[in-house]
């Protein structure tokens, strides 16, 4: 599955953005545990469950696909252990690792005799992903009108954000406290202060609180400190850049600047932002006429009023240089083709084989780990070497059975790490009719069952789905904890998008997630086997039924994002595709966006005055309302520029 630190949104990666939604949502669930209708005492193989509820010949599922059983746990964990060994270095995009893996799951469907179901008569399906963004040496910060101070030098005297845009900037210099404007604590660093055109210097953070439970400057920081919500806020003001500095006091930690993190590919805010040391902050505040750095912050803390001035005869100029690194990607895909009139419809099931790569923690849970420069393989045998390897063994079963009435297309994912590329792109440029696929399964996470109990989202999103899962699960040995939502942080949410309904089965979060440790020896491997097993008896019934699962729009339960206090109702894509705007990839039933008439694949041009780009122009400039607000979106659909009022919902 695809992870932002709360306190400051300095991204790490996509699923942190979006798993606390799934484990929220995994905490609203209900049971799916009925007494079997049928049976009277033990359980019955799942063919005679299917048989007796008519869906399907039952000649057909008592082929090899209806002995669920037959998942072999040694046979799952061999694909795990390959997939996820430190030979392959943590299938990281643009590594030597996820070439062979690639490689690796072609050969298996070569070999189990499923037909390429990518371009040009092979197995995969090509597509372009950004690696990383690599800061040049060339970026440069200047200032005039400081006595005696050297040129700046970058690492030492400043870095640039890893979300910084790109380009050169020129401008008076502002002071403009901790950057922040909040009604709602009678607290404004912008009050009667015109900044357009100039850099601003911030402190990090907001005004501290010594009441740890205060709502503003507190044990618990709001969306006010945010990067996101400072940078929006500046760019919506018309600033030229934004230099963040550290407050000197009521920090433990000493002054060190942070490192560009070159692998956050997506993370874009479109205005030149750096971090300055606190030595360099004090001597422009010293040359400007405002006195010091821990003065200033002293005095914003004790008594909340507007301190903001120009640094007078103090100017900056600089140019943040950065190169989008950019690299060919592949999902591998291949078709195991129907035998009826149905031939023509298919049921997906995917999987995505990426992950991490050699990476720094991005996890840390000790300020030594946060030290710790040096690149670990993140092996992923959970996240997600056990889909695959359910994927691959599923893909077997399928090809030696007799042929199913609907084609089943089996996909292993790239870029999923990375916010979904790869399904995004499937879903994009589907290798078969999307409006023909008629139900999509993800397998993500399935290596750590405990107690026999699977998570499934997106049983919602088909009309059939409960009772389908409550008939199957207790025969194949699992109890269901189900959730209705059919967006989430993984590859069936692009599929859902389209009006596919989808299921995700997911085993559960651990310590290990997005760690070193999530390797093969933690990976409970007859566990993914009964899980596949399961994912089988489904994919068998849907593939056999006469109809097609209903899709069900589901309405998402509001949940915070980031803080925000607002919510939209729309599922970005962080797909890099080089065109204006933000792309819906979803509209939540039931949502704003949807009772204004948004629709996936509309491009989000504009929140009011803010341009947007990317998910961090979104959520910066949504930071700026309240519940009930209405706000004119610019929206691109089809070539033509529309303006959509929507209005705001509250989130929880």
């Amino acid at each position: 599955m695809s992870m932002v630190c709360p306190q400051d949104r300095t991204p790490i990666s996509y699923l942190d953005l979006l798993i606390r939604v799934s484990m929220a949502a995994a905490s609203r669930s209900y049971q799916l545990m009925r007494p079997n209708p049928i049976s009277t005492g033990g359980r019955w193989p799942c063919a005679a469950i299917l048989a007796f509820a008519g869906l399907c010949p039952v000649p057909w599922l008592s082929s090899a696909l209806g002995d669920t059983a037959a998942f072999s746990g040694p046979a799952f964990l061999e694909h795990v252990r390959y997939l996820a060994s430190d030979e392959l270095e943590g299938r990281g995009l643009g590594s030597r690792g996820i070439d062979l893996a690639a490689e690796y799951i072609a050969a298996q469907f070569k070999a189990a005799g499923l037909k390429p179901g990518g371009d040009d008569g092979t197995y995969f399906q090509w597509f372009e992903a950004t690696l990383r963004r690599d800061l040049s040496p060339d970026t440069r910060l200047e200032f005039a009108g400081v006595a005696g101070l050297e040129s700046p030098k970058l690492g030492a005297d400043f870095v640039p954000m890893s979300f910084s845009g790109a380009g050169d900037f020129a401008g008076p210099v502002v002071f403009a406290g901790y950057g922040i404007s909040a009604a709602e604590f009678n607290y404004d660093d912008y009050r009667d202060l015109e900044v357009k055109g100039k850099v601003l210097l911030v402190l990090r953070f907001e005004p501290h609180d010594e009441n740890p439970e205060a709502k503003f400057g507190g044990g618990v920081y709001s969306q006010h400190s945010y990067h996101n919500t400072k940078v929006a806020l500046a760019k919506a003001k018309g600033a030229a850049a934004l230099l963040v500095v550290a407050p000197p006091l009521h920090r433990t930690e000493p002054d060190k600047l942070a490192d560009f993190a070159a692998g956050n590919t997506r993370e874009n805010y479109g205005l030149p932002c750096l971090q300055i040391s606190q030595e360099l902050a004090d001597k422009l505040l010293a040359a400007g006429g405002l006195g010091s750095l821990e003065s200033l912050q002293k005095q914003l803390d004790e008594k909340r009023q507007c301190l903001s001035a120009e640094l007078k005869e103090v100017t900056a100029r600089g140019e943040v240089k950065i190169t989008r690194v950019r690299a060919p990607a592949r999902n591998v895909v291949g078709i195991v083709a129907g035998a009826a009139e149905q031939a023509s419809e298919y049921v997906v099931i995917g999987a995505h084989y990426d992950h991490l790569g050699k990476a720094r923690y991005s996890l840390p849970r000790s300020d030594q780990e946060r030290a710790d420069q040096t690149p670990h393989i993140h092996n992923g045998a959970d996240d997600n070497a056990s889909g695959t390897a359910g994927l691959i063994e599923l893909a077997r079963r399928f090809a030696s059975a007799d042929p199913p009435k609907r084609s089943v297309v089996f996909a292993a994912f790239s870029g999923e790490e990375s916010g979904l590329l790869g399904s995004e792109h499937f879903a994009g440029h589907p290798p078969v009719p999307l409006s023909e696929v008629a139900a999509m399964l993800n397998l993500d996470m399935i290596g750590s069952l405990q107690n026999d109990q699977l998570t499934v989202f997106g049983i919602g999103t088909g009309q059939e789905f409960e009772d389908l899962l409550g008939r199957l699960a207790g025969s194949c040995g699992l109890r269901i904890k189900g959730d209705q939502a059919g967006i989430g942080p993984s590859d069936h949410t692009p599929f859902y998008a389209a009006g596919v309904p989808v299921l995700h089965f997911f085993t559960g979060s651990h310590d290990r997630y997005h760690r070193p440790e999530d390797d093969t020896p933690y990976v409970n491997a007859e566990g993914g086997a009964k899980v596949t097993g399961l994912v089988c008896a489904v994919a068998a019934e849907l593939a056999a039924a006469e109809r097609r699962p209903t899709y069900q729009k589901v309405e998402q339960p509001p949940v915070a994002r980031g803080g925000l206090k607002v919510r939209m109702g729309v599922m970005p894509s962080y797909a890099d595709d080089d065109e204006p705007g933000m792309r819906i990839t979803g509209v939540s039933g039931g949502g704003p966006a949807e009772k204004a008439g948004l629709l996936a694949g509309d491009r989000i041009l504009m929140i009011g005055p803010a341009t947007v780009n990317n998910v961090y122009d979104y959520m910066g400039a949504l930071s700026r309302y309240n519940p009930g607000d209405v706000v004119d979106l610019t929206v691109r659909r089809d070539g033509r520029d529309l303006r959509v009022p929507v209005t705001l919902g509250a989130a929880r």
